[in-house]
Order: C-alpha cells, then sequence, then structure tokens
C-alpha cells in the first residue's frame, strides 16, 4: 500500500531570516499499521525530520518535529519542523527522511524510510518546489504480536496489552497477569488458554478484561486457571458462550470478579460451560448478559460442573435465563441470587429474593446502593450472608454477596420527623419542625455532618421539594433537633395550606440527602393585630338643621400586620363599644358614614372605634375617636375649596371633600391627560356645606388624572394619581 502525505509550507523567512517551518498530515487511517492497533487509543511518541547537505552528504541534521493531532476523523496528525537557528543559512540542504515513532497498547512501531524528497530549499532564499506530493514504500514497522507470558507493568509500562490476533497460552505454559493491568481485545480477537492462567488482582486494583466486540477468553482442553478481582466486559461472540468459555477437560475458577455487558448469537453470554468443564464462582457479579437463547451462565451437558458460592447473578436476557442448561446433573452451590426457572422441578435451591439495587450498571459500577432502594432494608438479603467466620468484608462484618461487598460503616438512617408545630405568639407564617437525630448522629460509624430540611408548598408536584435551609449536626445521640421553617402562608378558615416537610440526613459518604418520612403541618397566626391609628374624621355634612342628611368621612392607617384581613367601625352615644353599632367592615382605609341615630343633639359627643382583624379572626384593641355634633351654623364653610384626594396615590377608590358657602349648582368631573372627560361625580343642585365624594378608578389605567369643580362663581382643578 503506498502512503501520501503532503508537505506543505507554511511560513517562509525573511530575507535576512534562517529557515521556514514545514508541516506534514499524516492520517493514520491510510497506515497499514492499522491493523495493529485500536487507532482510539495509539498515537505518535516521537517525529524527527532528517535533512544532509547535497553538496557534502555527511552534513546531516536531525530536527525535531512538533506534534499535533488527532483532529477530526479520521485521526489526522501534524508534524511541524522548524529549521530556524538549527542549519548554516548559506547552504542548502534536501529533507531526507521524515521518521514517526508510535506506540499503542502492548507494541511499538515506526513510521520510517521515505524515499529522498526532492524538495531543495535554501536558507535565506524560498522554497522550491513549494509543495510535493510524496509517495512512500510499505512501513516495515508493525511489530508482530508476540508479548510474552508476563503481562506486568516492567514488560507494559502503560500498564495495557491490546489483544491485535488470537493469543494461545499453550499446554505447559503459564500466562501471568500484574494486579491492575488492562487487557484490551480488537474486535474478533480471544484469548485461548490450553495451559495456566494466574489473573490475580486485589480488591483496589483489579484487572479488567475489555475490548471493541471482542471475542472473550477461552479455556481449552487441560486449562487450569485462576481469576481473582478480573473483569471481564465488551464481549460479543458470534456463538455459545460469550465472556467465557469453558471446554471439556477445561477448569475455571472465579473469585471476586464481574462479569458484565456481554452478548453472544446462542447461550450463555457471561459463561459457556461444555459438557466435561468445570467452573467454580465464588464472590462474583455477574449480570447484564444477553444472548440470543440465554444471558447468564449455561452448562452446556450432563457432566458440565458449576459450583458457586455467595454470588449475584442477576438481570441475565432474555428472562429467566440466570443460570441455566441441558441435562446436568452436577451443580453445587448456595446463596445465589436468584432462583431461576431454568432448573428441574425437584431441585431445592438456597435462592434471595431481593433487589440488589446497584448503583450504575450502565456504567459498570455495579456496588450495592443502599440509598436507592424505596424499601432499603431489602438489601439485608445479600448483606452477611456467609456462614464462616473465615469469610471477612472490608468493614469486619461476614462476607456478602457479590464482588462488590457493601461497606455497612457506610450505612446512613434518616432522622425522623416527631412534629410539625405552629409557631406559637408570632404574626405567621412560621412553623416548628421537630425531628429525631439519625442513629449516626454522634456514632464513630459513619458520622451525621448535617440535616438539610425539605419543604412542599401546595401545589407543587409530587416529587418537587425545595430547599428551607440546613442545620449542622450536634453529634449528641438521641439528640431532637427543633428548626423553625418560613411557610408560604398561613392556614385559616376557607383557606386550606398544608405543608409537607421531609428531613435529609447527611454524612461524608453520603453528601445526597437520606430522605425521612413525610410529615405535613400548617402555620396560624397566634398575636392579636396591632391597635389602628390614625383614626380622625373630616368634619360632620348635613344639608340643613335639624339635618334631613348627616355625613362624616372617617379615615385611619392600614394595619401592618401580614395576615391582615379587614377593619370594623362601629359608633355609639355612649363611651361603650358593647353599645356600639356597625358602621363599616372591609379593607379600605376610609368611609363616610351617615349615623343611624335617628335625630342628634347639638354639641353632643359621638363616639366612634375602629379595630384590625386578621385571618384568624384575632381582634386589636379598639382604636378610639370622639367627635361632637354641631350645629350648621357654626358648621357652614365660609368660602368654596376643593380639597386634595386622599389617599393620593390611589388604588382603586379615593376621597374627594369639597366646601360650598352657599347654595348652587354643582359639577365635580375628573378628566384624563387628553382632557376627555372619564367620570361626572356631582352634577345638580346642593346646599351650602362640606361634601366628601368617593371616586373609583378600577375601570381605568394607570396614571394622572384632573378632577374639576365648578360652580356658577367658582371653578379650581387639582392633579390626583391612579396606581395599580
Amino acid at each position: 500500500m503506498k502512503k501520501h502525505l503532503l508537505l506543505g509550507l507554511l511560513t517562509l523567512a525573511g530575507a535576512n531570516s534562517a529557515f521556514a517551518i514545514f508541516q506534514w498530515d499524516v492520517d493514520l487511517s491510510d497506515l497499514d499499521a492499522v491493523a495493529c492497533w485500536n487507532p482510539n487509543s495509539c498515537a505518535p511518541s516521537a517525529a524527527t525530520v532528517h535533512m544532509y547537505n547535497p553538496a557534502n552528504p555527511a552534513q546531516t541534521y536531525t530536527i525535531n518535529c512538533n506534534i499535533f493531532g488527532p483532529s477530526g476523523q479520521p485521526l489526522v496528525y501534524s508534524f511541524q519542523a522548524d529549521a530556524d537557528a538549527q542549519v548554516n543559512c548559506a547552504l542548502t540542504y534536501i529533507i531526507d527522511e521524515l521518521w514517526v515513532s508510535f506506540d499503542g497498547p502492548g507494541f511499538h512501531f515506526e513510521f520510517t524510510h521515505l524515499p529522498p524528497i526532492f524538495s531543495m530549499f535554501y536558507g535565506c532564499g524560498p522554497l522550491f518546489p513549494v509543495n510535493v506530493d510524496i509517495t512512500g514504500e510499505e512501513l516495515d514497522g508493525c511489530v508482530p504480536f508476540n508479548p510474552g507470558l508476563e503481562w506486568t507493568f516492567a514488560n507494559f509500562p502503560g500498564g495495557q496489552v491490546a489483544l491485535t490476533e488470537d493469543f494461545t497460552v499453550e499446554a505447559g505454559e503459564l500466562l501471568h497477569i500484574e494486579a491492575g493491568m488492562e487487557v484490551y481485545g480488537l474486535p474478533g480477537t480471544s484469548l485461548i488458554i490450553q495451559g495456566d492462567m494466574e489473573a490475580q488482582g486485589t480488591r483496589g486494583n483489579w484487572i479488567r478484561f475489555v475490548g471493541e466486540d471482542w471475542n472473550g477468553i477461552v479455556f481449552g482442553e487441560g486449562a487450569d486457571a485462576d481469576l481473582t478481582f478480573c473483569s471481564i466486559t465488551d464481549v460479543h461472540s458470534g456463538d455459545d458462550g460469550g465472556a467465557i468459555t469453558v471446554e471439556d477437560g477445561g477448569w475455571v475458577r472465579l473469585f471476586n470478579c464481574l462479569i458484565a455487558h456481554n452478548t453472544c448469537v446462542g447461550n450463555g453470554a457471561a459463561a459457556y460451560v461444555a459438557d466435561g468443564g468445570v467452573l467454580s464462582v465464588y464472590n462474583s457479579t455477574i449480570s447484564h448478559n444477553h444472548g440470543t437463547t440465554s444471558g447468564g451462565i449455561f452448562l452446556g451437558g450432563a457432566n458440565a460442573l458449576f459450583e458457586s458460592g455467595m454470588n449475584l447473578i442477576t438481570f441475565a436476557t432474555p428472562a429467566n435465563t440466570d443460570v441455566t442448561g441441558v441435562g446436568f446433573t452436577n451443580v453445587f452451590f448456595t446463596n445465589i441470587y436468584p432462583q431461576n426457572s431454568g432448573f428441574p422441578d425437584d431441585m431445592v435451591l438456597p435462592a434471595w429474593y431481593c433487589n440488589p439495587g446497584y448503583v450504575n450498571p450502565m456504567a459498570m459500577n455495579f456496588n450495592v446502593s443502599y440509598w436507592s432502594l424505596s424499601d432499603p432494608t431489602e438489601v439485608n438479603c445479600i448483606i452477611d450472608v456467609s456462614v464462616s467466620e473465615l469469610e471477612i468484608d472490608p468493614d469486619g462484618t461476614p462476607a456478602d454477596m457479590g464482588a462488590f461487598p457493601f461497606n455497612q460503616f457506610q450505612i446512613m438512617h434518616p432522622a425522623s420527623i416527631l412534629a410539625v408545630n405552629d409557631r406559637p405568639n408570632d404574626q405567621g407564617g412560621y412553623v416548628v419542625v421537630q425531628f429525631a437525630a439519625s442513629p449516626n448522629d454522634g456514632s464513630w460509624m459513619n458520622p451525621t455532618t448535617m440535616y438539610s430540611v425539605w419543604m412542599q408548598y401546595p401545589g407543587m408536584g409530587e416529587n418537587e421539594w425545595v430547599s428551607a435551609g440546613t442545620v449542622a449536626a450536634l453529634g449528641i445521640p438521641g439528640m431532637t433537633y427543633n428548626v423553625q421553617v418560613a411557610t408560604l402562608d398561613d392556614q385559616y378558615e376557607g383557606h386550606e395550606n398544608i405543608h409537607s416537610f421531609m428531613i435529609g440526613t447527611h454524612s461524608v459518604h453520603f453528601p445526597v440527602p437520606i430522605p425521612s418520612a413525610v410529615m405535613q403541618g400548617f402555620s396560624v397566626d397566634n398575636i392579636v393585630p396591632v391597635m389602628v391609628t390614625g383614626l380622625d374624621d373630616a368634619g360632620w355634612a348635613y344639608d340643613a338643621w335639624p339635618p334631613t342628611e348627616d355625613r362624616l368621612p372617617l379615615s385611619w392607617n392600614q394595619n401592618p400586620v401580614n395576615d391582615f384581613d379587614r377593619f370594623i367601625v362601629t359608633s355609639s352615644l355612649q363611651n361603650d363599644i358593647n353599645t356600639g353599632v356597625p358602621l363599616y367592615e372591609g379593607p379600605q382605609t376610609s368611609a363616610t358614614f351617615s349615623l343611624p341615630f335617628g335625630q342628634l343633639v347639638e354639641n353632643q359627643p359621638v363616639y366612634f372605634w375602629a379595630v384590625a382583624v386578621d385571618y384568624h379572626e384575632n381582634r386589636s384593641d379598639p382604636a378610639n375617636y370622639v367627635q361632637f355634633y354641631t350645629s350648621v351654623e357654626n358648621r357652614l364653610p365660609t368660602a368654596y375649596s376643593l380639597g386634595q384626594n386622599y389617599p393620593n396615590p390611589f388604588n382603586p377608590t379615593t376621597s374627594i371633600e369639597f366646601a360650598l358657602p352657599v347654595a348652587g349648582q354643582v359639577n365635580l368631573s375628573v378628566y384624563n391627560m387628553l382632557g376627555a372627560k372619564v367620570a361626572t361625580l356631582v352634577n345638580g343642585q346642593k346646599a351650602a356645606g362640606r361634601y366628601t365624594v368617593s371616586f373609583d378608578g378600577a375601570s381605568l389605567a394607570s396614571g394622572v388624572y384632573f378632577y374639576k369643580l365648578e360652580t356658577p362663581s367658582f371653578s379650581d382643578l387639582k392633579k390626583m394619581i391612579l396606581v395599580k
């Protein structure tokens, strides 16, 4: 195969400079060597350009190249040679060779021996020719795959051995694989063991057999293999047997191994044990394997022997194919999950029925996830299942099922909500959440670091929660915590405002909260509103004496409590609120009253009381005000006047007062900024006196308006502001 490289001039030096920078772009997919490695894990490690002086061929230079890439697909690397200040500017040179060294998992080769590049350039002049299309010879670089039988970091510093073709360990040979090594199988390759195999990983330093649609490990006749803390994944076999195939006479022992995410066309994507083969599996996890007929372990004959103990053999597809077989009798195992329908009806299996709750099996995390289960107690069926005092987990407890023991030092127990009570003697909007500490609070085993409080407002979704704050764990066993929490609103008659509360428990190992049970509660207002302030009047107004019509405009200030509902105004001729007659009930801060007492006596005191009421019918102390009823002669105004509306700005109602010294025709109208009339408040004959008129701007937009009083002998205009 011919190799094609592009020699391109990137920059040229000036008249008094040295040499130019040259770049070669190499597309790895064009190289024969692509068959030797996985291009995604192979990269050039070094590159040099070799030049010589044609006038004196012994005068040579070797210039190191800068390597850039890969960029785009297929993989393309760029090699830049900078000859500045490295050669004699006065001489002419020819580029002889470009050497590139490639290193991948388990091999090394060099891309070398290009024919001379007839690119003559001058130290201080232009390059000639500028571009040359280069063709090369076959690479001499692919080192034959012969990694030997010691797969160790001493022999493979990168820790990876690539199976570029089938590799066979012959009878009488021993393959030793060091802990932490990775064996990467290219598509269609197999590791074939006819002799012995020793793959001794450790709990913190696994041996991983991975690849890209490779064919797994085949243990042939006479094979004897021990695999400890090994994982076998990503196999895709076109026949029976996926990750492991044990042929007649082969004997394989798996201890604390993981076999996951393997497929086959046929039976036994995890393992196929032929008639006469022996497979022993202990404390291993075999999960998420798929075969067209059976996805787990398949026993292919009456003499196929399967020994197992304390394994998690789960989630094989098709369903009910975790452990299956035909015509076999030699099966010995204990504590295997789950019971499989493929066994004969008369075979009694000591099986377990629970969900191991893997953390993230699709991401190869097969650790048991205690906190992810809806019923965390289920996981106990795979914890501490060993009956042997010699089988102990790293946490010091009896061994658990599967390759990844559950660390019980990390078990986190939730807190328990005891009560949700309204905070007493407040103005509403708060509850006190009382909860009992987690059993981990103050424990030496995975102690609680803090608690988080979560709340659901009315109307939120079932799985929607908002954070209401955090509380540092005090580290006192049996502690009861009381946390004040702000609610969205109070509950009162006709307004159900029930909140839901949950406590999350956190530790160093569990930053995600471990939720408690949910409890509901609500807040109420426990304090009476403050007394009404600013109670005052704008003077009596009546039409004659004795009057047939009387009015008294009263106003007061808004009440500041957060759950205010309304005002109640009463009046009496006696200084006793219990004898008062209701005049007004509502949220406004002003009103004009006609007293229901009949004929009033001049200079007689009239008593008024204003009370603030909240949503919970708590009432403030009454604000008291006294006004004397005086005759018209003492009350008639002596001049026309138009008062400023109150309140101003207003929303949406306001009161406007005006005074008439004499009876006559009166018009009071409201106009917008364009001078258009928007309302007529008074239009007709009025007696002398003081008047208060209410204006409602609910139907108008926010803005500035004008109101104008007109009589035959008086006119006045004032501005008011409506704010919504």
